[in-house]
């Protein structure tokens, strides 16, 4: 009769009596090392016997590369997922069977700073069932370290990069530059209560999503953050505090048709980012009402009729409506890089975005059109613009690129996209400007 042995050891092996016919197969989770050992015993021992490796693909292929990395040189290997888990008890025991300093953690809560010097080369590595975004939180955590224990200079400029970001300052510059930008483009000159008020505004703007985001509010549920419904409330406070000061200021300067429409396009842009608004919309059936209402829409929206609305929208001209186009796409690709980055976390928190909504291949696709429909409308813009103006077409471009990136690969340091997006938007603005003062 068919029997079976259970065997864990080389030694358990040894004393298995040869049958007539056997065959090997193994857990899915196996230690790769041990299945070879087992195969090459049973092979050297003359065994009849039918080997099958039934490892999980997924599970030989980290390990394999596990291996590889070891081979390679690097002295510090993280694994990331459950510890009770047997993916990642295997990954740890391979690692740590060949000397090399190994760390089981379950989330980047558990790294610590004096672990890790900046002439460690780590390699990162997860249990198959580990989700991306907390792989992420990882190798964001590992960079950080890094960064920080790094030398004086390389601290200082992460640490500034760092601070402009969590208070989001380029929000605010990319907001002056643009400003600037639509000054040329207008011919106007601007008063001071516009390039005070407008970088203010969007500093309110992008608070407000912050702080509305299903994300943010399950981070500040996280029992180690004191007083959070504090911090929260003290969060819609300054956002209140600042948008106040910004219509006193436009008040100041006369602007009461600006103000009246400042309300107007507030109102409605900020919506979206109520629960009980976003409640109603996710229970919507239909995609492209989902898609018209995220706030990813509504954001760039917001900033782009903003900044037409200082040039003005009497005499409406197809001009006007494509350098508004422009810009709305210029915004809506940038903070779709953002969602990419946070793709995973909003499909577990419920946020609306067009990858969520629709899937990642046909959000690109979508992308693609926007792309397509920025160039046929270009030549309306140069025809009042100089021909510089072609920068805002490459940022377009380069960000479409980039999302193409993102989307084909499973594991990234966010901090340094962000940044990217950042600062391609900042130096394109920045070179327009200086281009047509050149002019």
């Amino acid at each position: 009769s068919a029997g079976y042995i259970v065997v864990s050891t080389i030694e358990e092996l040894s004393s298995v009596v040869k049958q007539e016919k056997m065959i090997l197969v193994s857990q899915t989770t196996l230690n790769i090392d041990f299945f070879h050992q087992c195969e090459a015993y049973l092979q050297e021992n003359n065994f009849k016997i039918s080997i099958f490796n039934t490892i999980c693909d997924s599970t030989q292929n980290r390990q394999n590369e596990l291996i590889k990395k070891i081979n390679d040189g690097i002295n510090k290997v993280v694994v990331i997922g459950g510890k009770n888990s047997g993916n990642t008890k295997r990954l740890a025991e391979i690692s740590e069977s060949r000397g090399i300093k190994t760390y089981l953690i379950e989330n980047s809560d558990e790294l610590n700073n004096n672990d890790f010097e900046n002439k460690d080369q780590i390699f990162v590595t997860a249990g198959a069932s580990t989700p991306s975004w907390i792989i992420n939180n990882v190798i964001s955590r590992l960079h950080y370290i890094k960064n920080t224990n790094g030398n004086f200079f390389i601290k200082i400029l992460f640490l500034v990069h760092l601070m402009f970001d969590k208070l989001k300052i380029f929000p605010v510059m990319i907001g002056l530059l643009f400003l600037k930008c639509m000054e040329i483009i207008s011919g106007s000159t601007f008063h001071s209560g516009f390039f005070i008020a407008i970088p203010l505004i969007f500093l309110c703007a992008e608070l407000f999503y912050f702080l509305s985001d299903n994300i943010i509010i399950q981070f500040y549920k996280n029992e180690k953050i004191k007083h959070k419904k504090t911090v929260i409330a003290a969060g819609y406070l300054l956002c209140t505090l600042l948008y106040t000061v910004s219509i006193v200021l436009l008040f100041s300067h006369g602007e009461i048709n600006f103000i009246i429409y400042l309300l107007i396009i507030s109102f409605f842009c900020f919506a979206p980012s109520i629960p009980s608004f976003r409640k109603k919309v996710s229970h919507n059936s239909k995609k492209i009402f989902k898609l018209l209402f995220s706030s990813n829409f509504f954001k760039s929206f917001f900033y782009s009729s903003l900044l037409l609305a200082v040039i003005g929208f009497n005499n409406f001209s197809f001009f006007k409506a494509s350098l508004f186009i422009i810009i709305l796409i210029i915004f809506y690709f940038k903070n779709s890089i953002i969602e990419l980055i946070n793709y995973e976390g909003d499909l577990i928190f419920g946020n609306l975005t067009i990858f969520v909504m629709i899937g990642k291949m046909k959000s690109l696709k979508f992308m693609i059109l926007l792309s397509v429909i920025s160039v046929l409308i270009y030549p309306l813009i140069i025809i009042n613009t100089e021909m510089h103006a072609l920068l805002f077409e490459a940022v377009i471009i380069i960000y479409l690129f980039l999302m193409i990136f993102l989307y084909r690969i499973f594991y990234l340091y966010e901090f340094k996209f962000k940044l990217i997006s950042d600062y391609t938007l900042l130096i394109s603005t920045a070179a327009f400007i200086v281009l047509s003062s050149i002019a």
